[in-house]
């Protein structure tokens, strides 16, 4: 072997001088290779991206806190971790007042936070009948009727609560078992 440094020099600037191709063969090349990747779509390019092998350093504080949070996960599903609380179910109850000379009739209780705007009564007929219909969870309801925006009306049918918070008269409803 030679160490002619023209010679070194003369294969160095022949293999770094472009090769020519054939524009025919370039466009084709092109071409194939827009197919393939049309052919993929772009799903399956991001399938290829997700499942190519990559490098990942993490620090060992960072590595620490993620076993930690990941044992800390695996321990409260064995355990069951916090009951979520079932549903409360509620049960439509029926409330009907008669009053004949009311105008307006509204619901209020501790289910409503005794809001007279909050549950108004419907007039059913001409004769002085009054009704609405309000979904409760199971349990004791305080309650009464305000008539015409101001005069507190116990239920006539239940009974009578024993703490009057405000002196008014209230009634008492037990809904579900």
């Amino acid at each position: 072997m030679t160490d002619d440094p023209t010679l070194i020099a003369r294969v160095a600037r022949d293999l770094s001088a472009p090769v020519p191709t054939d524009p025919r063969a370039k466009q084709a090349v092109l071409r194939a290779v827009a197919s393939r990747r049309l052919e993929h779509g772009p799903l399956a390019r991001a399938w290829e991206w997700l499942v190519e092998p990559r490098f990942l350093s993490v620090s060992p504080v960072a590595a620490v806190v993620v076993l930690a949070l990941v044992a800390a996960a695996a321990v409260a599903s064995l355990w069951g971790g916090p009951k979520a609380l079932p549903p409360t179910r509620q049960l439509p109850v029926q409330f009907v007042l008669i009053e004949s000379d009311a105008r307006s009739v509204a619901l209020v209780g501790d289910f409503n936070n005794w809001d007279p705007r909050a549950t108004a009564l419907a007039q059913t007929g001409e004769d002085g009948v009054w009704s609405v219909v309000v979904p409760l969870p199971p349990g004791r309801h305080r309650y009464a009727f305000v008539v015409n925006g101001g005069r507190w009306v116990p239920d006539a049918r239940a009974p009578r609560t024993l703490e009057d918070d405000f002196g008014l008269p209230n009634s008492v409803i037990y809904v579900g078992g």
